[in-house]
């Protein structure tokens, strides 16, 4: 099944760099708790490509759709969130909105 996600993005504990959006395809069967593969080879030993799922929604008037939010991820640094981000996008096709 094809769910949106959301989950934000950080680049220090306490740095919000930003939110990534987008659609995957997920199990028909998912529930909050599970995890979800959002890239197929994670990143170092800090992200392992996959995301626990915190809340679960459906899109109004989206004919069901689900809305699947994510754990934040945190980055030990503000280039290698970008290199995420660029991955993220390129790889999943997932969308990146910066905070200003």
């Amino acid at each position: 099944m094809i769910a949106n996600i959301d989950f934000g993005l950080f680049h220090s504990p306490t740095g919000a760099y930003g939110n990534v959006t987008g659609e995957i395809s997920v199990p028909d069967s998912i529930d909050v708790g599970d995890e979800v593969l959002i890239l197929e080879s994670g990143v170092g030993d800090w992200f392992s490509g996959k995301l626990r799922i915190t809340s679960l929604g459906k899109l109004p008037g989206d004919q069901g759709r689900m809305l699947v939010g994510l754990e934040d991820v945190v980055a030990p640094s503000q280039e290698v969130a970008r290199g995420l981000v660029t991955r993220l996008e390129k790889e999943a096709g997932l969308f990146f909105d910066e905070y200003e």
